[in-house]
């Protein structure tokens, strides 16, 4: 990996007008978790996580998060390497450094950026939660206006240590969404057809969904398996987000590691 090209990949990205696209869609989601979530004063309901989006299960913030995170990722984090060939770049890089490290600091960049575009929701609604209910307290999973269901897998670590549990669960959504970013430049990887990286992992993504809910497993899609507060009731949730996980890292290892070995830029 070549630090330079990194830090600058970074960079360029981070002050880009992709990262203004993603603050304004996270604005809109804070918004829609304000106006259609419960009063939770009213119902004392003391937790301010219950206004934080993906946290509070009442709200439609959640499922909108999730359904877009994929393009988000691929946004930010997805585009580095078509933005590199169809700008040219990509052959004065070729000049100075080898094509393994070109591939290996592109696909990092990516994956760092692609998580710090699935997270910037949910930390922009963090302290607006705070200011409209700034309280802590712990809801037990068997009340009737529950976080995490006690059958949750996080649930002894979210009544011991909720700060713990809620950084275990930003982890992986960011994980989550670098990996998308990885797999939307492996994309570009193949295929000199603009704007590609970013429109198919969402619309695959969207389309798994509609296929393991129509045969009566929608855990098996990220958009349940995701959205932790409501998928705490499924037995197998835990799992198809491993199988998940790992299916998307070794898919991505497995054609990088053919793109390094046999493919050129051109």
């Amino acid at each position: 990996m070549n630090q330079l090209l990194f830090r600058s990949q970074l960079k360029k990205n981070l002050l880009s007008w992709k990262l203004v696209v993603i603050v304004g869609v996270s604005i809109g989601l804070v918004i829609l978790e304000q106006k259609t979530t419960n009063n939770w004063h009213l119902v004392k309901s003391n937790n301010f996580l219950h206004y934080v989006v993906l946290m509070d299960k009442y709200s439609l913030a959640g499922v909108a998060y999730l359904l877009v995170l994929p393009i988000l990722s691929a946004l930010l984090g997805g585009t580095i390497y078509s933005g590199e060939f169809h700008s040219g770049r990509i052959i004065s890089l070729q000049a100075r450094l080898s094509r393994r490290e070109i591939i290996k600091t592109i696909s990092l960049s990516s994956f760092i950026l692609g998580g710090i575009a699935a997270v910037i929701p949910i930390l922009g609604s963090v302290p607006v939660a705070f200011v409209v209910l700034s309280r802590f307290d712990f809801i037990s999973g068997n009340s009737n206006f529950s976080i995490f269901e006690s059958n949750f897998w996080g649930y002894s670590l979210y009544e011991h240590s909720q700060i713990a549990l809620i950084l275990i669960l930003l982890g992986l959504l960011f994980i989550f969404g670098g990996l998308v970013a990885v797999v939307s430049t492996v994309i570009s990887f193949y295929t000199k057809i603009k704007y590609i990286e970013l429109l198919l992992p969402f619309v695959f993504s969207l389309i798994w969904f509609l296929l393991v809910s129509a045969i009566g497993f929608p855990e098996m899609g990220h958009i349940v398996f995701l959205d932790f507060p409501v998928s705490s009731g499924f037995p197998n949730v835990d799992l198809y987000l491993t199988v998940a996980y790992f299916i998307l890292a070794i898919g991505s290892v497995v054609l990088i590691t053919r793109k390094e070995r046999n493919d050129d830029f051109a």
